[in-house]
């Protein structure tokens, strides 16, 4: 789930009343910028700086297989719903893949 641009501007403005046109001079810019530069949230970045990604790895037998194209569909679906990413990784039925991994 991605904070929506509004609930992530908030964030960068101060909490006094005294500087509260300062807010609003700042925030309009910020969200020029934003709009001029299509900026997205980048997910990963954000991991980095939280110590938190939000990603789960599914290493697979196979994907080429349908039941387990199926069960990847399935977490992916279910983790999407909880605000989980899921990185993907099949073996080609390798021990030594998986145990490298």
């Amino acid at each position: 789930m991605w904070p929506r641009r509004q609930e992530s501007l908030w964030a960068l403005y101060p909490r006094s009343s005294t500087a509260s046109r300062w807010a609003r001079n700042t925030a309009k810019k910020v969200e020029q910028a934003i709009k001029e530069l299509d900026y997205h949230l980048n997910a990963y970045a954000r991991g980095l700086k939280s110590n938190r990604t939000n990603t789960i790895a599914v290493i697979l037998p196979t994907i080429a297989h349908p039941y387990f194209g199926l069960i990847a569909h399935c977490i992916n679906s279910s983790l999407q719903k909880r605000g989980y990413r899921m990185l993907l990784c099949d073996t080609d039925y390798d021990n030594e893949k998986k145990s490298r991994k």
